[in-house]
């Protein structure tokens, strides 16, 4: 067993062992700036990347840069691009402070749709082939096929047929149907009727709802919607016009994503739920994941499932909706977006693009196995880690052996393995050795990494890094 000791507490040490590792790379994309703020990648194969100076395009054998300029109409209306949304026929929503600039691939320009407050999420109404704007503080801007502004909705509090709030956040706050627009606000619940142009107001303290800050909309079927609060669920009857409080009490719910007909992931706090809806609409709730973060948690949706992350944060969760697993890739820098291209993450950081292999690494439960919170098969053994025991099978055999009373194994301990040994870290670091089948307990203490919180462990070369909240720690 080789004696641990610290070496280095430096981040630009362990940021050149790090990238000379060969399994995370910056991309080498020659971008007009290296501060990505969102990227994108279409059904066309075109990887789109938004930075505080400009809008990047790349395909397989070119790269074009666009900038705003004042005198080109048809050129992106601010540099600054935050957000990329996927529209019909091809066309892509660039989102920056002043409103849109849509692109057009046929003539390879863009369209500029200026709105008196910056945009937050755009939605498609396939009834009547318009897209429904939700902005920061000037309401709902609707636009037709070819991008024009035909309608605007801004609360009035002398029409009471108005929407009841002007300023929006977040996603997943407008559901469409043949003959209403459900809208939630900050300030309240609102059902549009297409045909007669007006909003009907929902607050709390009538019809069952709780609060007026509305999270999230979701369509369950066509009678019934799925309406979020911030500490409560409800089911929406559509005809009665009616809420029915769910039984799942929740704690400052900050962002809800939709996963199947009746599944759904969301964060509150620092945690991350997974909630199903049964027959008889009682909800059972599994936590995922503990970010140990305050920082709000962000979701995209790829194929096999969720990517999870969080800015304060250095690794992606891929939560596989399938077998219920999760994989966690450590990306060592601050993560502002990610997008899925075949079998590779493409992260966007404060210092360019990451471009990451995705790897198998489960570290939580896998179907029918409720208690497992590691799993690995890359090396000579399989290894399971429960919440006691640590089961090793090799050659067709399986043995277990019990985890000292010292290591605290649960939802927040990080694990990394090689051919050797398999690290564990509740507060301290501990080792299991293959080789000899025992533990090494309790080897470091606070003072070793820095009197930091660790939010995760990795092994490069002979190296085991630890990230702290006041830098990088090296342990051989």
């Amino acid at each position: 067993m080789r004696i641990l000791k610290f070496v280095c507490c430096c981040i630009l040490i362990f940021g050149f062992c790090h990238y000379s590792s060969g399994q995370t790379s910056y991309a080498k994309y020659n971008l007009s700036s290296n501060y990505i703020e969102s990227i994108f990648y279409d059904s066309n194969g075109k990887l789109w990347i938004g930075t505080d100076e400009g809008l990047n395009l790349i395909t397989s054998h070119d790269q074009y840069q666009f900038l705003a300029d004042i005198s080109d109409e048809k050129g992106l209306l601010d540099s600054e691009i935050f957000k990329l949304n996927d529209l019909k026929n091809g066309n892509l929503a660039a989102f920056s402070i002043n409103g849109l600039s849509i692109f057009n691939p046929n003539e390879f320009n863009f369209k500029q749709v200026a709105l008196k407050s910056k945009p937050v999420s755009i939605y498609f109404d396939i009834n009547t082939d318009s897209y429904w704007i939700t902005t920061e503080e000037s309401g709902i801007v609707v636009l037709d096929a070819k991008f024009e502004i035909k309608k605007n909705f801004s609360f009035d509090p002398l029409n009471p047929l108005s929407v009841s709030s002007s300023r929006f956040k977040g996603e997943n706050k407008i559901v469409f149907n043949n003959q209403n627009a459900f809208v939630g606000t900050g300030n309240g619940f609102n059902i549009f009727n297409k045909e007669q142009q007006t909003f009907k107001r929902f607050y709390s303290g009538k019809n069952g709802l709780d609060s007026n800050l509305i999270i999230g909309l979701f369509k369950l079927d066509k009678e019934s919607l799925l309406v979020a609060t911030a500490n409560k669920m409800f089911l929406f009857d559509i005809l009665s016009q009616r809420f029915k409080p769910l039984k799942l009490q929740i704690e400052n719910l900050n962002e809800i994503i939709q996963i199947s007909k009746t599944g759904f992931i969301f964060s509150s706090e620092s945690d991350v739920y997974k909630i199903e809806l049964s027959n008889d609409f009682s909800l059972k709730k599994e936590l995922i994941h503990d970010f140990k973060s305050k920082k709000p948690t962000r979701f995209k949706k790829i194929e096999e499932g969720i990517l999870i992350f969080n800015q304060d944060l250095d690794y992606i969760l891929k939560f596989d909706t399938k077998n219920k697993s999760i994989s966690k890739y450590f990306i060592f820098s601050k993560i502002n977006a990610v997008e899925k291209i075949n079998s590779r993450l493409i992260i966007g950081t404060d210092l360019g693009v990451i471009e990451k292999s995705l790897f198998q690494n489960i570290i939580n439960t896998k179907k029918n196995d409720e208690d497992l919170f590691f799993y690995d098969n890359k090396y000579n053994y399989e290894t399971r880690v429960y919440k006691l025991t640590i089961k090793i099978k090799s050659n067709g055999l399986e043995k277990s052996f019990s985890i000292p009373k010292s290591i605290a194994v649960n939802r927040n301990t990080l694990f990394e393995i090689n051919d050797d040994y398999l690290f564990i870290f509740d507060n301290k670091l501990h080792i299991f050795d293959f080789s000899s089948r025992s533990f090494k307990t309790n080897l470091t203490t606070s003072n070793d990494y820095l009197k930091g919180e660790i939010t995760s462990i990795k092994l490069i070369d002979k190296y085991l890094y630890l990230s702290t909240g006041n830098g990088i720690v090296g342990i051989n």
